[in-house]
């Protein structure tokens, strides 16, 4: 399998660049599935800052911000190629 990824790899390095947008694009959205703890965090999280500016404070809040993805990739990539 890596033999196959480092070989895309390749190739995407030589696209232009609408077409590498159009790549990620395509990856990106085979990958954006619903995630329903990530969806609960960012809802906490407006829910949160509504209230704060409601309160006249529309700092930042100093609580721990939900993640921006639900899991860490742990694959390689074409940078480690």
């Amino acid at each position: 399998m890596l033999d196959s990824l480092q070989e895309i790899c390749e190739k995407a390095r030589v696209l232009p660049e609408l077409e590498k947008l159009a790549l990620v694009d395509a990856l990106l959205e085979q990958l954006d599935r619903p995630d329903p703890e990530l969806d609960r965090a960012w809802t906490e999280e407006a829910l949160k800052r509504r209230q704060a500016f409601r309160e006249g404070g529309s700092k930042p809040s100093a609580t721990k911000k939900p993640p921006l993805t639900s899991g860490g990739h742990k694959g390689p990539t074409c940078l480690d190629l």
